[in-house]
């Protein structure tokens, strides 16, 4: 299971971010960390403001003139390091990241996967009712769609064709194949038939063409699983 790593960017210096953080029971910057009402332990640290953040959250949603502003002039840089081994564990550290973002955290940024949200885009996301969607980015190759984030829950990232339908509905059939995998524990192996949707029926087979390359930090050292489409299960 790999260690992921989300950064909240911080309205304050990193020398007033104990007393901004204690609005979210927060007591330690640095070292171990243990937040009321979640089971996991954290590992914190502090880091001094970043450029080219901005382009970081752009890439990942429209922003309007409000969060512009206020990502490009953060403060500082909050970041928890952790394991995520459970369905239950997921729903804790998203209740955290609503908390921070609830109570005045600048945004959201998931390391593991690239992904970043404001405070109105993460809820977009429902967390509760989707809680694997915020932790989950999409790379695109020539012919597929790939997850970028799976290894953060010590699975295969998820690949597709993306000919097989428009670019949103592509990214909903892996969001729900990615349920399946990690909530729902579908068992997953070559020649698996994995049933998604409204009755659509995919083959899973290990993909041997990977999007990035062993010495890149993306790279998902559990490889990855292709879908094929097999056919439509009539009600």
């Amino acid at each position: 299971m790999r260690t992921f790593i989300i950064a909240f960017p911080l309205p304050v210096a990193e020398g007033d971010a104990p007393q901004f953080l204690e609005k979210v029971q927060i007591r330690s910057t640095s070292g171990m960390l243990v937040i009321p009402g979640c089971t996991l332990t954290f590992e914190a640290f502090l880091k001094p403001a970043v450029s080219g953040l901005i382009e970081v959250f752009a890439e990942n949603g429209e922003l309007s003139t409000e969060e512009s502003a206020a990502i490009a002039s953060h403060k500082s840089l909050f970041f928890i390091k952790g394991t995520v081994t459970t369905p239950e564990t997921l729903k804790e550290v998203n209740k955290v990241v609503s908390n921070m973002l609830a109570n005045g955290a600048l945004g959201v940024y998931f390391q593991n996967s690239g992904a970043a949200w404001t405070a109105a885009s993460f809820a977009e996301c429902e967390p509760e009712n989707y809680p694997m969607d915020p932790w989950l980015n999409y790379i695109e190759t020539q012919n597929d769609i790939f997850t970028l984030g799976m290894e953060s829950f010590g699975l295969p990232d998820i690949c597709v064709s993306k000919l097989i339908d428009k670019e949103d509905a592509v990214k909903d059939l892996l969001s729900s194949t990615a349920d399946a995998l990690f909530i729902e524990k579908f068992a997953a192996d070559t020649g698996a038939v994995i049933e998604i949707g409204e009755g659509e029926r995919f083959e899973m087979m290990k993909e041997s063409r990977m999007p990035f390359k062993k010495t890149d930090p993306e790279f998902n050292k559990q490889g990855a699983w292709r879908l094929t489409r097999k056919s439509i299960v009539n009600g």
